[in-house]
C-alpha cells in the first residue's frame, strides 16, 4: 500500500482475511489482523414472468458473495416446494393469488451479513373459458 495514501480493499467473491504492518525498523511497528470480511451479497430472484393461472412457477434464484443461502417469501398465500429455503424451488399459486392476478415473490439472503433481497412479479393470466355455443 502506498505510504500516506488512502487505500480501499474490496471483495466480491468470498470471505477473506487481511493482515497489515504499519511502521518500520527505526520507527516501531504496529500489526493488525482483520478476519471474516464478507464479499458483497448479490441476490437475483429472476425476471418478472407472465404465466397461466394453472401453472406451477419454477424458480431459479441465486445468492452469491458473502452468503449463498436465501429464503423465498410471497405477497400471496401460495406454497413453495420442497420449501422456501430452496433457491430453485417451485411456487404453486393459491386460489387467492389467481383471483388477484399477480403475486410478488421475494428472495432474501440469509447468513451473518445484512440481508439483501430481490423480487420478481408473476402475472397470472386467467384460463380461457371455452364456449362452443348452443
Amino acid at each position: 500500500m502506498p505510504v500516506t495514501q488512502a487505500f480501499i480493499v474490496t471483495n466480491t467473491t468470498d470471505v477473506f482475511s487481511l493482515g497489515l504492518i504499519n511502521g518500520g525498523a527505526t520507527t516501531g511497528c504496529r500489526y493488525g489482523f482483520f478476519s471474516e470480511f464478507a464479499g458483497q451479497i448479490v441476490v437475483n430472484a429472476g425476471p418478472d414472468q407472465a404465466r397461466c393461472a394453472s401453472d406451477i412457477i419454477n424458480l431459479a434464484g441465486s445468492v452469491t458473495g458473502g452468503t449463498t443461502t436465501g429464503i423465498w417469501t410471497t405477497s400471496g398465500s401460495g406454497t413453495f416446494a420442497p420449501n422456501a429455503t430452496t433457491l430453485n424451488a417451485t411456487y404453486t399459486p393459491s386460489v387467492a393469488d389467481k383471483a388477484l392476478g399477480t403475486v410478488t415473490l421475494t428472495l432474501t439472503s440469509t447468513g451473518n451479513c445484512t440481508p439483501r433481497n430481490d423480487a420478481m412479479v408473476v402475472t397470472l393470466q386467467p384460463l380461457p373459458i371455452p364456449n362452443a355455443g348452443p
